[in-house]
């Protein structure tokens, strides 16, 4: 059995250059997700860590890896254990949660430019994921 199919962890970090306000680098904070064997899987999660604003639908997702949806879907949760969706939202909360705590913009602007598209769907999202609402979440760091 090689190290990448142990229950060893890869480290994923992203940067993503943002321009709001001037640029200003957001550090995804690091999700660990088990060592995947397939490059394809590798290349879809880079993708989401280096932009989690963007489409990141498994459709799109798939079409990038040249693969079909269900196939991706299907790779996906064997090589990492979650869904394609579970891994794209825990991407974007956590990018959230950075921005809310360093940064003044309104919860709007942190939606967008997370991926979110809505406040509301950032709100279910992050209290699904936390606990707290974004607005809590900004209090406790003010």
């Amino acid at each position: 059995m090689s190290e990448a199919t142990t229950t060893a962890t890869r480290t994923m970090t992203a940067w993503r250059q943002l321009h709001y306000g001037g640029p200003e680098a957001v550090r995804c904070e690091t999700i660990a997700v088990p060592a995947p064997r397939r490059g394809e899987v590798r290349q879809v999660l880079d993708t989401i860590a280096t932009d989690p604003a963007a489409d990141l639908s498994v459709a799109a997702l798939a079409r990038g890896a040249g693969l079909s949806e269900r196939h991706l879907a299907r790779m996906f949760r064997a090589e990492t254990g979650t869904t394609v969706g579970e891994h794209v939202e825990a991407v974007r909360v956590d990018v959230a949660r950075r921005l809310l705590e360093s940064e003044n913009t309104s919860i709007g602007m942190v939606a967008r430019r997370c991926g979110f598209g809505t406040v509301e769907t950032l709100h279910r999202a992050f209290k699904r994921r936390t606990g707290i609402t974004p607005g809590e979440h900004r209090a406790r760091f003010a």
